[in-house]
């Protein structure tokens, strides 16, 4: 069914957050993510935080991001992941 094609179309990616990341200290609706990139959650001193608009990143959060695939480089680049 569509379910196919969602999974088609998005990646999970799990990102840290680098200190030289310029989402440090940043919150969600004030990063420069793409518009269809969700954040899934953010892993912070091993808690799991549903992320709301307002949550900030912090140094060491480890974030789970929904991109869709055609973004995932533009995604990569934000959060610095060296593949």
């Amino acid at each position: 069914g569509s379910e196919m094609c969602i999974r088609d179309r998005y990646e999970f990616l799990e990102a840290k957050i680098l200190e030289s990341s310029d989402l440090v200290n940043k919150s969600i609706k004030d990063s420069n993510l793409p518009d269809k990139v969700r954040i899934g959650a953010i892993v912070r001193k091993n808690k799991v935080m549903v992320p709301k608009s307002s949550s900030v990143f912090e140094k060491d959060d480890v974030v789970v991001v929904l991109s869709k695939r055609e973004q995932l480089k533009e995604v990569e680049d934000i959060f610095k992941i060296t593949s």
